[in-house]
């Protein structure tokens, strides 16, 4: 292990951001130049994902299951609504499967139950793997968010998973593993005499289906909540860290908290966190966080016994942007790697 000592930066910080920089100076070891231990040392310090599939109504599939009896008190017009989105529902994802086994095939023509743009863009994959000289395997989840019909028109709104591995057509070799991640998508469908039919998908950026977001986000604020309240005074032992992160993450924050609490310093932070998960990914198992941070002027590093500012000094209104991975570890969404991404950016906060 080599002495690392990083010199004070111009950048105005505040709170776990001034904390990282102090804890740094005063020779932290770890890897020269290893990514992965700036992140830990980073994640006491100020960590403690576009386009985003996170608005509207998600839409549970409301089919009445065969065998069940439906609830007396729902109406006629409900019973039938529930079986037309039930209908609409179906389609879709009869239009998803057709196309993974077009793709497994290299066999166009099994695409079904599509016309037109959506037809196009489902023959457009095929065509793209043939040319690589691949074939896919897997599956699309979709995770509708809304559902909208409108007599012979309806449109939906996905943010599907692409659980899908490449491989190689003559040798099987897997090649490429799209891990899962999941994919907006705007999606016409128009019903015709033999029910209804897939006539426009249209492929958007990340996404993160709003029941997962809404966890997620919630447990990037519980994370600095309890990475805040470990730093005054210092406590590694605290147990809200390791609630909310887990790993090489968890011990980084625990060991510079043992230093500060050795050195006779805490940290102050009231910066205010604005998260919006962007993206989700192995079986809904991973997930990323941006935060645009307002951050708080009066935070710092201060003398634990004199009440001293050590280190601080944001400015009012600065923001900085953070990113944080988070795994999904025996149920339980915890803080994984943290990354500061922009200091003193001009993010700004999603709106909710």
């Amino acid at each position: 292990m080599d002495d690392v000592v990083v010199a004070f930066s111009d950048q105005p910080r505040s709170g776990w951001a001034a904390a990282r920089e102090y804890g740094d100076r005063c020779r932290m070891h770890h890897r020269a130049g290893t990514r992965r231990n700036r992140l830990h040392l980073a994640a006491v310090a100020g960590l403690v994902l576009l386009s985003a599939c996170t608005g509207g109504n998600a839409v549970e599939p409301t089919t009445p299951t065969p065998g069940t009896e439906v609830d007396s008190s729902t109406s006629p017009s409900e019973v039938v609504t529930a079986s037309i989105e039930g209908e609409v529902q179906a389609a879709y994802q009869r239009y998803l499967d057709s196309t993974v086994a077009a793709m497994e095939s290299g066999e166009p023509t099994m695409i079904g139950g599509a016309r037109g743009q959506a037809l196009a863009a489902a023959q457009a994959r095929v065509a793209s793997l043939t040319s690589q000289g691949r074939i896919a395997k897997g599956e699309f989840r979709p995770a509708i968010q809304s559902l909208d019909i409108v007599d012979d028109v309806a449109d939906l709104r996905d943010c599907y998973a692409a659980d899908i591995t490449e491989h190689d057509r003559d040798t099987d070799e897997q090649l490429a593993d799209r891990g899962g991640t999941r994919f907006s998508a705007s999606v016409r469908l128009e019903r015709e005499d033999d029910g209804w039919t897939v006539v426009e998908f249209n492929q958007g950026e990340f996404c993160v289906p709003e029941d997962i977001a809404a966890v997620v986000e919630a447990r990037h604020l519980a994370f600095w909540v309890a990475v805040n309240a470990a730093g005054r005074p210092p406590d590694p032992d605290h147990p809200d860290l390791a609630d909310t992160a887990a790993g090489e993450q968890l011990a980084g924050l625990q060991d510079r908290l043992a230093q500060f609490r050795d050195e006779g310093y805490e940290v102050r932070d009231e910066s205010v966190s604005h998260p919006q998960a962007v993206q989700v990914s192995d079986g809904d198992t991973v997930a990323m966080v941006r935060d645009c941070r307002d951050l708080d002027p009066e935070g710092g590093v201060y003398d634990t016994e004199t009440g001293e500012l050590v280190q601080g000094g944001a400015h009012p209104g600065q923001r900085d942007l953070w990113e944080t991975r988070l795994e999904l570890i025996d149920g339980v969404w915890k803080v994984v790697d943290a990354d500061l991404i922009e200091e003193d950016s001009e993010c700004e906060p999603a709106t909710p």
